[in-house]
């Protein structure tokens, strides 16, 4: 495993282990935000900005239940992107 990632995989690690802990959209939206530096740049950084502002437009919504699996589904397809 590169380091790239390595640096991935830790990132991805806190986003899913906050969702575990009970987390609300909003707050996601600010972790992703601020891992923005640590993730590569492209077309799979883009996207994954854009569902972080989403996710805010969200606001004090949790993210339990199907809704939480549909996050961490959306953060995975996300994570391959970086391959």
């Amino acid at each position: 495993m590169s380091d790239k990632q390595k640096k991935i995989e830790i990132v991805f690690s806190d986003f899913y282990s906050k969702i575990e802990e009970g987390i609300k959209c909003k707050h996601l939206s600010d972790i992703i935000e601020n891992n923005r530096d640590n993730l590569p740049p492209g077309p799979a950084l883009i996207q994954l900005m854009k569902y972080a502002k989403d996710l805010k437009k969200l606001g004090d919504k949790a993210i339990v239940g199907k809704f939480k699996d549909g996050v961490i589904d959306k953060l995975n397809e996300f994570k391959e992107k970086y391959g």
